[in-house]
């Protein structure tokens, strides 16, 4: 696994780590943005509408590009196929992703542990999307063989995910006013390679599982 952190670190890393800043710089932005509205005498405009939809873009949209790029990096033999597994990858992993959010939301309409259920079942989407043979054939659907695979080690899926979720964001959440990159743009950028570091870290420990599971020895480029 060591091996193919720093792969990926060493090929695109520098990318990992402008997506990262990117996306948290737009984020501190949009959230300081919301506060303010809320906290307006006038009350909020509409506008706080549209701060939060971007918020939410913005956070459906960076993890998916993240996984993509680390799965591109262990997979593409050269530069040029680097790319190219990417961009052919991601308008189906945006559509399945798209999928699995919207019956995951349903489930949590009706029920909220349904509907966390359905989210952690749809955690191996992007790896069926991305390196199983038989969904780029058509053969499969993307959304149950994830939940196939991940029934079979649920609760192993379930720590990792819980770790890197809710573990590891709160002992960080100490360090939240160092995060601010305008305001401590050193210590901010700090932050945001330790961010890349542990989330490529829970990308290749649900790919490990994915990988048990699925029982295929897929030859990337990191092995």
């Amino acid at each position: 696994m060591w091996e193919r952190l720093i792969l990926i670190l060493r090929r695109r890393g520098w990318l990992l780590l402008l997506l990262v800043c990117a996306t948290t710089l737009g984020e501190q932005f949009l959230t300081t943005k919301i506060e303010v509205e809320l906290s307006s005498m006038d009350g909020a405009s509409g506008w706080i509408w549209v701060d939060g939809i971007f918020s939410m873009l913005i956070g459906f949209l960076q993890p998916s590009l993240l996984l993509l790029i680390c799965l591109a990096c262990l997979r593409s033999k050269s530069e040029q196929s680097l790319e190219s597994d990417f961009f052919k990858s991601f308008s189906a992993l945006l559509k399945e992703t798209i999928r699995a959010a919207g019956i995951s939301l349903w489930w949590g309409f009706l029920l909220i542990i349904p509907g966390l259920i359905r989210f952690l079942q749809f955690s191996f989407v992007p790896f069926v999307v991305f390196l199983d043979p038989a969904y780029q054939r058509g053969e499969k659907d993307a959304l149950k063989e994830s939940t196939r695979l991940v029934n079979k080690r649920f609760f192993v899926v379930l720590c990792i995910l819980i770790t890197f979720t809710v573990v590891v964001p709160l002992a960080l959440s100490s360090l939240d006013e160092w995060s601010l990159l305008l305001r401590h743009p050193f210590s901010g950028v700090l932050l945001c390679g330790l961010d890349v570091v542990l989330s490529v870290l829970s990308v290749l420990l649900l790919l490990r599982q994915w990988e048990k599971t699925h029982g295929t020895d897929f030859q990337l480029a990191g092995h």
